[in-house]
């Protein structure tokens, strides 16, 4: 069975605002599961300029790639540190651990390819995790690991 053909039209995404408890990035799920037979997922995130990944993790099962659209942002993929703006991009494959720092005093925005699809299903659930269930290291972990992600 061939995937069908999508439409995606401006303001239709599917939006979530997690990752932090108080909202403060966006994510828009503009290709899901899905919508691509699995092949992968796109979003289109705004990163606040307090965004801060650190400690970092990575992926065993899932490569990601990022292509900045505004604002600037410091990736260090394993080892290597580059300050990214508009029109850059970087492609980090599966297991090479990685950090991201929003850079000045706007906001980020990026598209992010999954690959494959699935890192929204994560994101749909983390947007409604309780305060109880943040603190919980065990359940955190197991979350982690559900959703491809190793500190």
């Amino acid at each position: 069975m061939t995937t069908p053909h999508v439409f995606c039209m401006e303001g239709t995404a599917h939006s979530v605002a997690a990752v932090r408890p108080d909202g403060s990035d966006r994510y828009d799920l503009v290709l899901k599961d899905e919508d691509t037979g699995g092949r992968f997922s796109l979003v289109d995130m705004v990163l606040d300029p307090t965004f801060d990944s650190s400690p970092g993790h990575s992926h065993h099962e899932h490569s990601e790639t990022f292509y900045v659209i505004a604002g600037q942002i410091e990736w260090i993929v394993e080892d290597e540190a580059r300050l990214m703006g508009p029109g850059d991009l970087v492609f980090i494959p599966p297991y090479a651990h990685h950090i991201a720092r929003a850079v000045g005093d706007e906001q980020v925005r990026m598209l992010m390819i999954w690959e494959p699809a699935g890192w929204e299903v994560g994101m749909i659930e983390s947007a409604g995790l309780t305060a109880e269930q943040r603190a919980d290291e065990e359940f955190m972990a197991d979350f982690r690991l559900r959703n491809d992600t190793y500190l």
